[in-house]
C-alpha cells in the first residue's frame, strides 16, 4: 500500500538518524574511557619473564589515534620479544612532549643470525600507523635485534576565523 509506504519513509529516516546518534555517543563514550596505562599494563603482563621498565607519561587528553596506535604498536612489539628474544630486560618509554608524542622499546637480548631478521608483516604495519599520524617510525637494529621508536607531531593549532583578530592599517603601496 503506498499511503502506509509514504509514512513509513520518514519514519525510517527518524530511526535512522536515531542509530547514528546512538553509535555516535556509544563510540564517544568509548573513547573517553579508554584508559592507555590500564590497556599497557594488561599488555606488558605478557612479559612474565623479563624485567620491565616502563615510563609513560601521557594525559588523558593525549590525541585518541596516537594512543590507539601506540597500544597497537605495544602489542606487536611485545608479541616479537616474547617470541624472538633472548633477553631478560625490557624497557618502554612512551612520553608526551610539547610538541609531539614519543615511543621507545628495547630489550637486552641478542640475535646471533642476522641474516634470519626480515622486516614482517607487523614491522610494516608499525610503520604505516605511524606514517598514517604523519610521524616518523624507526627500527633500530643493534646486536641483531629490532628495536622500534616512534615519533607523532601533535597537531598545530590553527587560528579560527570567528577567533581570529586583525590589528592595523591595510595600505597600498601605491598610495
Amino acid at each position: 500500500n503506498e499511503k502506509v509506504y509514504e509514512q513509513l519513509v520518514p519514519l525510517k529516516a527518524s530511526l535512522d538518524e536515531a542509530m547514528n546518534s546512538l553509535r555516535e555517543s556509544v563510540h564517544d563514550l568509548h573513547n573517553e574511557s579508554f584508559d592507555f596505562n590500564q590497556a599497557a599494563k594488561g599488555i606488558i603482563d605478557e612479559l612474565k619473564d623479563f624485567k620491565v621498565k616502563y615510563l609513560c607519561d601521557l594525559t588523558e587528553k593525549a590525541d585518541k589515534e596516537v594512543k590507539y596506535s601506540f597500544i597497537t604498536i605495544l602489542k606487536e612489539a611485545v608479541t616479537n620479544i616474547v617470541k624472538h628474544s633472548s633477553g631478560d630486560e625490557v624497557k618502554i618509554f612512551i612520553s608526551e612532549l610539547e610538541g609531539h608524542y614519543q615511543m621507545m622499546i628495547e630489550d637486552n637480548g641478542v640475535i646471533e643470525d642476522k641474516e634470519g631478521i626480515s622486516d614482517g608483516i607487523g614491522l610494516i604495519n608499525m610503520e604505516t600507523r605511524i606514517t598514517n599520524l604523519n610521524g616518523i617510525f624507526r627500527v633500530s637494529t643493534d646486536k641483531g635485534l629490532k628495536r622500534p621508536s616512534a615519533i607523532v607531531p601533535k597537531p598545530l593549532l590553527k587560528p579560527s576565523v570567528s577567533t581570529a583578530k586583525f590589528v592595523g592599517t591595510v595600505r597600498s603601496p601605491m598610495a
